[in-house]
């Protein structure tokens, strides 16, 4: 249904793209946000609960995890790195199995994340990705990688786990300015876009993933609270207890 980019290249530099790319963003780059109801933070999950696939609120916080294109040009058979194991990488990461990767790795530094992570794919640190994924490729590195965290650190781990002529498309938020490891990115020649994500665009594919229950991003919601509660919600952010928490409004 996704088939990434049918006939495409790597290491383009235009913007032009010849099929749908497959690849949620956006993230936050710093640890909390709130978007459409939903309060989101990129924190460890401690018991998650879901619901149907019809909730608007899961609608909503799908809006912020949104399909952006040009993204990451996953290709079916790509091994797919993923920087970032919060709400927006894992998402990342089981929209890249739909695109048909054959093997998706994410990487994450939050050694609580890595030991509770239940997502699709393998998940190991920051400093084990390049040599995890080059195991994977014979040496080659990923054909993708999606950078879901919006810092230059993870920007660099990014580039360094991508295989020559690879995408790698930065959906995590950057505000500051950073040295960019540009010596990597040439030898590779590697494509780098930082991709903000159009919702109208990708609404009626996103919609169609629901529908067809292709994709559940309830799966990512720990706590369900009422709008008043939104002093405790950022407690459990602070307590590290809590991975993505919906707020209701009409539950006051």
């Amino acid at each position: 249904m996704w088939p990434g980019d049918p006939g495409g290249s790597r290491g383009r530099t235009d913007d032009q793209s010849d099929g749908p790319d497959l690849l949620p963003g956006r993230s936050r780059g710093s640890d909390r946000s709130h978007d459409g109801g939903c309060v989101l933070r990129g924190d460890r999950c401690r018991g998650r609960s879901g619901s149907g696939h019809g909730d608007p609120a899961v609608l909503r916080a799908l809006a912020v995890d949104r399909l952006p294109r040009p993204g990451a040009r996953v290709r079916p058979g790509d091994v797919v790195a993923v920087v970032g194991a919060g709400p927006v990488g894992v998402l990342a990461a089981a929209c890249a199995r739909l695109a048909g990767a054959a093997e998706v790795v994410l990487a994450d530094s939050d050694a609580g994340r890595r030991e509770g992570f239940t997502g699709a794919g393998r998940i190991v640190a920051p400093e084990q990705l390049a040599d995890t994924v080059a195991e994977l490729t014979r040496g080659w590195g990923a054909h993708s990688v999606i950078e879901a965290v919006g810092s230059p650190t993870a920007l660099s781990t990014a580039v360094g786990a991508a295989a020559p002529r690879a995408t790698v498309a930065a959906v995590g938020v950057h505000h500051a300015e950073a040295a960019f490891p540009a010596g990597t990115a040439f030898a590779r020649e590697l494509t780098v876009r930082f991709v903000v994500g159009d919702p109208i665009d990708v609404r009626e594919p996103v919609l169609a993933l629901l529908r067809h229950k292709r994709l559940d991003p309830a799966e990512l919601i720990s706590h369900r609270l009422p709008l008043s509660a939104a002093a405790d919600a950022y407690d459990l952010f602070d307590r590290r207890e809590a991975f993505k928490i919906v707020l209701a409004p009409s539950e006051l």
